[in-house]
């Protein structure tokens, strides 16, 4: 993270200043960290001792307080009653506080865009314990009050895969498909299909130079960074080990990100596109499997 306006000085020094150990300067100021991704350990009393010593003032310093207290103050996916898991809980904090966010999924839709009939049968696939479906689902549609926020841009990059695959039952599907077609009449929505096979003009498109994500993966940008994006997150089960903060490596996907987006369907091409899948959903005849007379 950086200061604009405050003073040049060594994490050292300002440790000596603050009166605060360079772990704690660091953990606060790493120039690939955000007061927003640090969440509950983010000490405002600190940031506001750094802030002072660094010599900002007036708005420049309540800002960066405000910015901290917001960051530390538990919100409704920290409270023990919700029971929200540490999985979830990642995406939350990271989206808290973020002004864009790029999503890209191979399989299914991403979870901020989900109904809640397709976030419960989402849940269920992971696990069977209803208590914590319940809670999944929960935070999904706390999360998803987040893209009607007009100041939050949110772009979800979605292969065709995701939407044509049948991992809920077809009227959950249709639901959901739908869902998408409204989401992307917000202003600050932008929803993107990457066709099974994009054409393009140029010999380096994505898919002829063999540009293809290893995993979904979303990109998180925070108002007045010096770099965007921020943060990388790899949307794996072992979400701990896949937060990227290393330049090069957030550059690589906001890169590949970028390619991506340049050979999807256009807005109007993916919402015609989108409804095209309902409609054939819709009006597709129940399959009998063979040698049995009820429909799958």
């Amino acid at each position: 993270m950086q200061l604009e306006g405050a003073k040049k000085i060594t994490q050292a020094e300002l440790a000596r200043l603050c009166g605060l150990s360079r772990q704690t300067i660091y953990r606060h100021l790493a120039p690939t960290v955000s007061i927003e991704s640090l969440g509950r350990r983010c000490n405002p009393v600190h940031v506001g001792q750094m802030a002072s010593s660094l010599g900002l003032s007036g708005s420049a310093h309540d800002r960066l307080v405000k910015t901290a207290v917001a960051a530390a103050t538990p919100c409704w996916w920290d409270g023990r009653a919700y029971g929200a898991d540490e999985h979830q809980n990642v995406f939350a904090n990271f989206a808290y506080g973020a002004c864009r966010c790029g999503e890209y999924q191979s399989h299914v839709i991403g979870g901020i865009a989900q109904t809640e009939a397709y976030a419960l049968h989402r849940a269920r696939a992971v696990t069977s314990d209803e208590a914590k479906v319940k809670s999944v689902v929960l935070g999904r549609m706390r999360r998803k009050e987040r893209l009607y926020d007009e100041d939050f841009g949110y772009t979800l990059l979605l292969e065709e895969l995701a939407l044509t695959r049948r991992i809920a039952p077809t009227a959950v599907m249709i639901e959901q498909l739908e869902h998408l077609v409204d989401l992307a009449r917000l202003p600050n929505i932008n929803i993107r299909v990457l066709p099974r096979d994009p054409t393009s003009d140029d010999d380096d498109a994505p898919m002829a130079a063999g540009y293809a994500p290893q995993a979904p993966f979303l990109l998180y940008d925070y108002p007045d960074s010096p770099v965007t994006p921020e943060i990388a997150v790899i949307d794996s089960f072992k979400i701990d080990n896949h937060i990227l903060t290393d330049r090069e490596l957030v550059d690589l996907h906001a890169n590949l990100f970028e390619r991506l987006v340049s050979v999807a369907l256009s807005d109007a091409e993916t919402v015609t596109y989108i409804r095209k899948i309902a409609a054939q959903m819709g009006s597709a005849k129940p399959k009998t499997r063979k040698g049995s007379s009820c429909p799958t």
